[in-house]
């Protein structure tokens, strides 16, 4: 597969781990969002054609901040990144004597030897994508550089869904600056499309080579299609074609050898959880016959050697089940399911629904969150005497049905046929008002790039008088996802230093720019978790937690905090490894990771052991903590 994003087409950053298998786009689960829950929904291309923008007016967007206001000499809400090797090597300070409108400017700068094409940069992320969708926009800024020996560039690029899908790009490598210059003022122009899923918008200064260079007065406008593109990732894609030539084979040994050592290289436990990785090499090499085992066989080998390694975060993806995963929660695209997703619990006997999709078939046919599911086609769903999931069959294709047998808490079991179809859309956050006063959200997920501006929209309609006297917040079942949406959520409620990850070679700060919404930063906040909030969920819950913003009520969290980084490889198939860990600014001794997030006020009931609000017992205590 060629990649279509150099100089950014090898990336490791403090935040996402990006090799030159790795998914350029940035995007991490924080801790990886289990397969198992995945597996109620089969997806198939398809989205929706819109017409195209023909505005021919400038539209001002976006003023990008280059500041620092925790005076820790980091640029706030910038990111460090760079090819593997030389990362570490360059330095990104915001600069207080020079700048182009006034003294102040982002600096990127190393004195190392950089000789093999090495690169740093300092990246943003644009926020609320969706409201550029069907736009061309045009990032400008100014550039001074110093003895610069390669060239120093603005970049920018629009991700898709998916491994390497980069729906445009731009880098300036036919115009970029070098040497020593005066400020200068670049644009770059990309088109927004509309008609498929945009993940995130990334951009940034490049450095590559040695010396300095400095960048100020950036800034987003929506132009018209009198303003011409710059998009560069046509040629960018012929040069890697002419310059690699054929398709080079794949083969298992490749994908093995990759695995192993993407493992042995970052995984964030130095002794690997007490496994003998080396011993594990030669077992599985043993397992392997050069270009005859069959592709299911070799998979479910490789599956098997990162399960090794004994966490509930590392997985490994064979290339379907890579697909579906880069279809999930793609907005735009539709897939064919019943639509809701699970989770297996064997004291339940079944899979728990976490929520079902509006339009799928298993909502309209009254399947609703909370419910059990025991079986399908009269096929049990769960479990053996050692508690495994046990095979069923509920995915298949639109128009066909499959008869369920489904228990609500405290009802008999029924059986309901469900009907598969087309679902299409984002996971959906619920939110409503009790007694008369307080606000509720469930947030199901993290994993969806929309849900920052779900739960920001449902707070904004919650409180549009501004009469609420506290948010209830709902992560029970939520399994966590994106960084990014993290630190959509975040910045909602809470503001500053709010700890770091950290990996085997290096820490990073994770600050927050917090954005006052509605009386967000300042409403009284209670969070409610359970057994299976997990990973990001438990970060953004254990966080404000302790910071004081919030009080928890519930049960402990999973404990499931480290930090899953997305491998890709040529083949198609997957890995998400662990390798990092999240240590709070306000609790640096605390060990998320082993004693899960632990609530101020305990309230033990399962989600599948109740159906309604008035039934809830851990939301009528956060209520009644209210009054």
């Amino acid at each position: 597969m060629l990649r279509i994003c150099h100089p950014l087409q090898t990336l490791e950053t403090k935040e996402v781990l990006v090799n030159s298998k790795t998914n350029p786009a940035l995007s991490s689960f924080g801790l990886y969002l289990p397969f198992s829950i995945l597996i109620l929904i089969l997806f198939i291309g398809g989205c929706r054609q819109n017409e195209e923008n023909a505005s021919t007016s400038s539209t001002p967007a976006y003023i990008v901040p280059i500041n620092d206001n925790n005076n820790d000499g980091f640029p706030d809400g910038w990111q460090v990144a760079g090819t593997q090797a030389h990362v570490g090597d360059y330095e990104i300070t915001l600069d207080t004597t020079i700048g182009h409108a006034d003294e102040t400017s982002l600096l990127i700068q190393t004195d190392k030897d950089i000789q093999d094409g090495g690169f740093g940069t300092a990246l943003r992320t644009l926020d609320n994508t969706n409201q550029y969708k069907g736009n061309r926009l045009q990032l400008s800024g100014y550039i001074k550089t110093e003895d610069v020996s390669d060239w120093a560039a603005l970049w920018f690029r629009v991700d898709g869904v998916g491994r390497g899908n980069a729906l445009a790009f731009d880098n300036m490598a036919d115009r970029a600056p070098k040497g020593t210059t005066d400020w200068q003022r670049f644009e770059l122009v990309l088109d927004i499309p509309d008609d498929v899923a945009v993940s995130r918008i990334f951009y940034g200064l490049l450095l590559a080579g040695t010396g300095k260079a400095w960048v100020d007065d950036l800034q987003f406008d929506i132009v018209g299609e009198d303003v011409p593109v710059t998009d560069r990732t046509e040629a960018v894609q012929a040069t890697f074609e002419a310059a690699d030539g054929e398709e080079t084979a794949v083969t298992q040994q490749a994908i093995f050898d990759e695995l192993w050592q993407t493992v042995n290289d970052t995984y964030v436990s130095v002794n690997f959880n007490g496994v003998d990785w080396a011993a594990i090499k030669e077992s599985y090499q043993a397992q392997i016959i050069q270009d005859s085992a069959p592709d299911e066989d070799f998979y479910a080998l490789m599956t098997a050697m990162v399960t090794e390694l004994n966490d509930d975060h590392s997985i490994f993806l064979n290339p379907e089940e890579a697909a579906e995963e880069d279809l999930l929660f793609s907005g735009d695209s539709a897939f064919d399911g019943v639509g809701m997703f699970v989770y297996t619990i064997p004291e339940a006997h079944g899979l728990v629904v976490s929520f079902t999709f509006p339009d799928g078939g298993a909502a309209e046919a009254g399947i609703q969150s909370h419910d059990i599911i025991l079986a399908a086609d009269d096929q049990p769903t769960c479990c053996d005497d050692a508690g495994a999931q046990l095979p069923f069959e509920i995915r298949g294709p639109a128009g066909t049905g499959v008869m369920l047998t489904v228990q609500t808490p405290g009802e008999q079991p029924r059986e309901v046929e469900v009907v598969r179809g087309p679902v299409a859309g984002n996971a959906p956050v619920t939110s409503d008002v009790r007694d008369g006063r307080i606000g509720t959200i469930f947030i199901p997920t993290l994993a969806d790039f929309t849900i920052g501006e779900q739960v920001e929209t449902a707070w904004q309609t919650l409180n549009a008088d501004g009469s609420l006297a506290g948010l209830v917040l709902d992560m029970r079942v939520n399994s966590g996802g994106q960084r990014e949406v993290l630190q959509d959520l975040l910045e909602l409620f809470t503001d500053g230093a709010v700890g770091e990850f950290s990996s085997r070679t290096q820490t990073s700060p994770f600050t927050i720019q917090g954005r006052d919404v509605a009386n967000s930063q300042n409403i009284p906040l209670i969070i409610l978790i359970g057994e299976q909030t997990n990973s990001y969920a438990e970060v953004f819950s254990g966080i404000l937690q302790a910071n004081g913003r919030a009080t928890l009520i519930g049960q402990t969290s999973r404990g499931n905090v480290e930090t899953t980084h997305q491998h890709d490889f040529t083949d198609g198939s997957r890995a998400h490894i662990a390798d990092e860990t999240f240590i709070p600014a306000d609790a640096p001794d605390a060990n998320w990771e082993e004693t899960g997030i632990i609530p101020d006020s305990e309230v033990i009931q399962a989600w599948y052991e109740f159906a309604t609000p008035g039934e809830d017992l851990a939301l009528i205590a956060a209520i009644d903590q209210f009054k």
